[in-house]
């Protein structure tokens, strides 16, 4: 049985529109009273083939069946059409909005045709028309212009549409004179992705004051169904007065120093033009990282006629190294001619400085514990410059612990422990002792506690060249003597501006703060027990015969209550640890 519906359309080909351009739009797979929709249309399968009875041996049609659908067409709920499509037939909706296409029906032999197993569909394809798209771009190679100078300008015009536009213009409206090109261009026809460039240029205007001027491009263009399409875009220039051209100003400086050096600096200031000028302000500044050397205000106030010239020199020094370069900042001159306030800057000329700079840290692997615990303090100095230094790192050893390990030392050298020495000071009542090898001196350090009032401090010191880049750690433990929280005591270094020459360089951190932890079920009672001295005897030594020339220590004292200072420098070899008398009081005057 064959339904026939009014205004049925039975063949769709004589809709198709050659020049139309289709986007990709949306499928799908519906049956009799299911719809498909896409923008605003609906479109609906009402019509299939009848149903028919099927082969006697096979459960498929007794003859192919011809296959068609018939769809209906709404537009926001309102009811257009019904057309009939055959497999792969397309239709134009009246408004060439969309078109649908038959993309699949069952084979004519398809079981979905018999009356016991009918169940028709349709694969729908719905395509919106493809629409142009005109973008337009407005270039020039800068903003501002001085008066008489050409305007570059580059227009491009792109269709980043759906579909091809035709008898595209395009107009440029602006004040400005042209001196090359044209202001009306037309193109025929702009394909899907096309783009077309145009070079022209302008002629800058003499203006009394500062004055913007508009470039404004407008451009139109027209699709297959004549709809217009257009696109504006507007490019702001400036045309800049011109200030009377009386001075120039330079600065230069070396290209390298190093840290040690002093660079100088110089300032010239021409007048080249016809103006005498007077009470012209200069200055100029340094960065934080330079100092001056001298009494320099680096601001002067001059008059320059014209046809003159002034220039000035001073000097600086840096204070930290830069391999990448200083950037000096510019020095400028301010005047007034004509009523009119003017200035003008230098170059900014860059200064490398090659030198060492040593950073320091102080760390423990515990800042919380008990009385009676043990930290491992670890002390760092790295040379983040660019050059070597003979540096001296000093860390001193806490009243509030005692040292109860050797000092390790962590650098990439095998010898590295031989840079590392440990002294001591005393207060001494009444001492005079002298010493000639090790063990007389160890006897002196255990004897001295007991007449020779209290031990006063400890320190540990490296004293070597350090490479630029690199760095030298030690580590010992201290055993925490203290019932109180206190703070290590500070590192300081002090090194060399290069290598070992040039002045040297002070700097130093703070230690790091013990917090002594109590006990909340029990009251901690407060000790005053002497600390007793670190003697190296403690530590795991084999100690071959000595070299008296470097082990001899002597003490003299006069008077009660004075200080004597002992320094024990040690070699950490397994093989042969030996021992040297240094005066730890000149390390101490030097840091001082």
């Amino acid at each position: 049985m064959l339904v026939i519906l009014s205004g049925l359309v039975s063949t769709a080909s004589a809709f198709e529109n050659s020049q139309l351009q289709w986007t990709e739009g949306i499928s799908g797979k519906i049956q009799r009273d299911e719809s498909l929709a896409y923008m605003g249309y609906s479109v609906k399968a009402v019509v299939f083939p009848s149903p028919v009875e099927s082969n006697k041996y096979k459960a498929v049609p007794e003859e192919s069946v011809e296959t068609y659908v018939g769809l209906e067409i709404s537009k926001t709920g309102v009811f257009h059409e019904t057309v009939l499509l055959t497999p792969s037939e397309s239709y134009i909706v009246p408004d060439e909005e969309i078109k649908v296409t038959v993309k699949q029906l069952p084979s004519g032999y398809s079981k979905e045709w018999l009356f016991e197993s009918y169940n028709p569909w349709v694969v729908v394809e719905i395509e919106s028309r493809g629409i142009p798209n005109l973008e337009i771009s407005v270039h020039t190679d800068k903003d501002d212009y001085a008066p008489s100078s050409e305007i570059p300008v580059t227009l491009t015009l792109r269709n980043t549409g759906t579909a091809d536009a035709v008898n595209v213009d395009i107009e440029i409206l602006t004040p400005l004179p042209v001196k090359r090109g044209q202001l009306k261009y037309h193109y025929n026809r702009i394909e899907i992705g096309d783009s077309f460039t145009e070079e022209l240029t302008f002629m800058s205007p003499m203006v009394k004051e500062h004055e913007t001027f508009q470039i404004v491009a407008d451009v139109s263009g027209y699709d297959v169904k004549d709809i217009q399409y257009s696109a504006k875009i507007q490019k702001n220039v400036m045309i800049l007065v011109v200030s009377p051209k009386c001075l120039s100003i330079r600065k230069s400086t070396p290209g390298k120093i190093y840290l040690k050096d002093m660079a100088m600096v110089s300032i010239s200031v021409k007048n080249s033009g016809d103006c005498n000028l007077k009470n012209v302000t200069i200055t100029d500044s340094v960065p934080d990282s330079i100092r001056l050397v001298g009494n320099h205000t680096l601001s002067w106030v001059t008059d320059i006629p014209a046809n003159d010239e002034w220039n000035y020199r001073y000097l600086i020094k840096s204070t930290e190294p830069d391999r990448n370069g200083i950037e000096m900042p510019p020095a400028t001159a301010k005047y007034r001619f004509r009523g009119e306030d003017y200035t003008v800057y230098s170059n900014q000329p860059g200064l490398v400085v090659y030198g060492p700079k040593i950073v320091l840290s102080k760390m423990v692997d515990v800042s919380e514990v008990t009385g009676g615990s043990n930290v491992k303090v670890t002390v760092t100095a790295e040379n983040s410059g660019n050059t070597p230094t003979k540096v001296t790192v000093f860390d001193n050893i806490s009243l509030n612990t005692t040292l109860i390990s050797e000092v390790e030392s962590y650098e990439n050298s095998i010898d590295s422990g031989n840079k590392i020495r440990l002294g001591y000071t005393y207060k001494i009542s009444g001492c005079a002792e002298s010493t000639s090898d090790f063990a007389a001196y160890e006897d002196f350090l255990e004897s001295s506690k007991s007449y020779c009032n209290e031990f006063v401090n400890g320190i540990a010191a490296y004293d070597d060249f350090l490479e630029a880049n690199s760095r030298i750690s030690f580590s010992y433990t201290l055993r925490i003597n203290s019932n109180e929280s206190f703070k290590l005591p500070d590192v300081t270094t002090e090194y060399y501006e290069l290598g070992n020459t040039g002045d040297k360089i002070y700097s130093n951190i703070q230690g790091p703060y013990i917090t002594i932890l109590q006990s909340e079920d029990k009251k901690v009672e407060e000790t005053h027990a002497e600390t007793p001295a670190p003697l190296p005897s403690e530590m795991p030594l084999s100690s071959p015969d000595l070299n008296e020339s470097h082990d001899n220590i002597t003490h003299n004292v006069s008077g009660d209550g004075k200080f004597n200072t002992f320094f024990l420098s040690y070699f950490w070899d397994s093989s042969n640890a030996s021992f040297f008398n240094v005066p730890f009081n000149e390390i101490k005057q030097n840091h001082t």
